[in-house]
């Protein structure tokens, strides 16, 4: 299709901070220099469709002998199938695990290559790779995606420091990312073993 070119205005910047103590001497800062500014907040991370589908799809990756994980999977945002057509849906779980064959459906064969080189990526490169292969916010919205940049900041910032595991984050991250606080167990790269906990406060 035709490309329309515009020019950018301060509406299309967006800034996500940590903590709402961040927030206000930006606000003030733009509003002295006259650029008009809103502050959202306070929003629950189910609200995000594409962020609750990108875990449903992370949990059948690092699960991906679970039908239960598979159907969890299949109902999300992504995929949108209903309770009724999961039966129906069923021969592409085990289309998953034999190998590749020519009517296998595109997603089955972006879903089998994410399953090959999870081992390989950190725990973001994998969220980042399901976002894009699998095309979520064309299939989900893109309603509260600051919530998706959140996490993968948060997960980027725990990698750097060794601290966190893609089924660590799974186990003991991911089940609490709508709570305003939690904690999970440090893994200390120099002993080679868990030392402490890290408080996480949801920066809303």
């Amino acid at each position: 299709g035709e490309i329309t070119l515009r020019t950018i205005d301060y509406r299309d910047f967006m800034i996500i901070t940590r903590t709402k103590a961040q927030i206000s001497p930006i606000s003030d800062l733009l509003t002295r220099e006259g650029i008009a500014c809103r502050v959202e907040g306070d929003m629950k991370l189910a609200e995000c469709p594409a962020l609750m589908s990108v875990m449903d799809i992370y949990a059948f990756i690092v699960n991906n002998d679970s039908k239960r994980h598979f159907a969890e999977m299949l109902k999300s945002g992504c995929f949108g199938y209903a309770d009724e057509q999961l039966f129906a849906m069923m021969p592409d779980f085990y289309r998953l695990h034999n190998e590749p064959a020519e009517d296998d459906p595109a997603y089955i064969g972006t879903l089998r290559d994410l399953i090959r080189h999870q081992y390989h990526m950190a725990p973001s490169a994998l969220l980042r790779r399901i976002l894009d292969d699998l095309q979520v916010f064309a299939k989900t919205g893109t309603l509260n995606i600051e919530y998706v940049y959140y996490v993968l900041a948060l997960l980027r910032e725990e990698e750097a420091g060794g601290n966190i595991h893609y089924e660590r984050f799974l186990e003991e991250a991911a089940p609490f990312l709508r709570e305003a606080q939690f904690s999970y167990r440090r893994f200390d790269c120099s002993v080679g073993d868990y030392n402490g906990t890290r408080e996480i406060t949801r920066p809303w």
